[in-house]
């Protein structure tokens, strides 16, 4: 599709922003718009709107996996580790559960987090996971690593404990 490849081509924001609004109007269902009207309200520091746009997209949208990704990723930019996790979370579960698998972003953070959390298993198992989607490839860098297990130290919940485990138990280890 010419208009969705136009939009991370533009040559800035606001022309990006004005394509992906035609497309929204052409195609109000593709994940894809949302997806990056969330990428480009951030990037002008609406958090908001990037946020409304991102759950726009997961209320219309059949493809929700980008948009569950995209959202923790932005959680995570923002400082709110659960929020991210919560996200990242739907999305391993939206992709092992559709055996649909090809976003290694949320099985990656998620991996460092639940070694944080020191959920071993967890962690082995999701990093599994990501080397299936993308083979040979450099994880997270030190300071990368280091910024998810700080905040996970400061920000950890029992809640997070809990999804991850669960996730664990009924998603990963069969």
């Amino acid at each position: 599709m010419p208009e969705a490849k136009a939009i991370p081509q533009a040559g800035d924001t606001e022309q990006a922003l004005r394509l992906a609004e035609q497309l929204r109007q052409k195609h109000p269902d593709f994940y894809f718009v949302y997806y990056w009207l969330g990428i480009l309200w951030d990037r002008r520091g609406d958090r908001e709107k990037a946020r409304q746009h991102l759950l726009e997209g997961m209320r219309l949208s059949k493809s929700k996996r980008s948009l569950y990704t995209q959202l923790g990723d932005l959680e995570w930019k923002w400082g709110s580790l659960p929020e991210a996790v919560k996200w990242w979370l739907k999305s391993v579960v939206v992709q092992v559960g559709s055996q649909h698998v090809t976003d290694y972003v949320a099985f990656l953070h998620l991996s460092y987090v639940a070694e944080a959390l020191g959920i071993q298993a967890a962690c082995s198992q999701l990093r599994a996971w990501e080397d299936r989607i993308r083979t040979g490839h450099i994880r997270l860098t030190a300071q990368a690593a280091n910024e998810l297990y700080a905040a996970t130290r400061r920000q950890a919940t029992s809640a997070m404990r809990h999804a991850i485990e669960l996730l664990y138990k009924h998603y990963l280890s069969t």
